[in-house]
């Protein structure tokens, strides 16, 4: 069974030939053969491959899959093909030729490089001591400028002298500042105590204005606790007054409920009376 596969995308130099080779190894297939070639102005990897029908599938499903590291795979065209394959272990041979060609070819080319990054070595050089010469010129008027400050600096020393009588007077003066700051202090220290002899007698007068202020509350309480008690005895009075009346109402229903029912048992018995006398009965 033949087939003809077109892998097309980014796929050349990045070693797609050695890897379907490694496949077609690995299936045991009889004929194989994988070139770039260039096809409607697109970089293809051409392979074409003769075997028995299962090995060829399943060269066509791996490598419709699997891809090396560094290509970048955008389609895979599979096709029926009759012309002949070339044998797998011949397609070895060609391929290492191949390679070995390629080798050979970019070794002449880095060589060439190398040459060149060389001759570029020598003109960076050249620059170089130009550059050196130049701070070397640079180094002497650096020189020139450290004597110059040199100078400056012997004129600040002087200075700093200066600087340092100015300091000695200056501790004169404090240790005056610190003798006045002493006396100072022991003033402070007298108006400290008498403030403290106030706070004294303002805490005294704060407890004896706590003390009045706690007569004036309980005193507000009792009187308060009088009006509740008062209104409280009103209250008592009027519900009294209010169940004595209820009682004499109740009293005055009684009395008419029993008045009239005592009339209606004097009915009755006179009813009863004339009843008996009609009947012949003497009572």
């Amino acid at each position: 069974m033949k087939r003809r596969l077109v892998i097309l995308g980014d796929v050349q130099n990045v070693g797609y030939r050695p890897f379907l080779l490694g496949i077609a190894e690995a299936l045991d297939i009889e004929h194989f053969f994988a070139d770039n070639a260039i096809i409607d102005e697109r970089r293809v990897v051409h392979i074409m491959v003769d075997s028995s029908q299962d090995k060829v599938d399943s060269f066509v499903e791996i490598v419709s899959s699997k891809y090396p590291e560094n290509a970048s795979v955008e389609e895979v065209e599979v096709e029926d093909y009759s012309g002949n394959v070339m044998k797998t272990e011949s397609y070895y041979r060609y391929l290492t030729a191949m390679q070995l060609h390629k080798i050979a070819t970019y070794g002449g080319i880095m060589i060439e490089k190398q040459d060149d990054t060389l001759r570029e070595i020598r003109v960076v050089g050249e620059k170089v001591d130009v550059v050196g010469e130049k701070v070397d010129a640079v180094g002497a008027k650096v020189d020139v400028v450290g004597e110059k400050v040199d100078a400056v600096g012997a004129k600040v020393d002087v200075v700093g002298a200066k600087v340092d009588a100015v300091g000695a007077k200056v501790d004169v003066v404090g240790e005056k500042v610190d003798a006045v700051g002493a006396k100072v202090d022991v003033v402070g220290a007298k108006v400290d105590a008498v403030g403290e002899k106030v706070d004294a007698v303002g805490e005294k007068v704060d407890a004896v204005g706590e003390k009045v202020d706690a007569v004036g509350k309980k005193q507000d309480k009792t009187i308060e606790e009088i009006k509740i008690t008062r209104e409280g005895f009103t209250l008592e009075i009027r519900s009294v007054g209010e169940k004595v009346d209820n009682v004499h109402g109740e009293q005055r229903k009684t009395n008419e409920i029993l008045e009239e029912r005592f009339g209606r048992m004097q009915k009755d018995i006179e009813k009863i009376k004339i009843a008996l006398t009609k009947a012949g009965i003497e009572i």
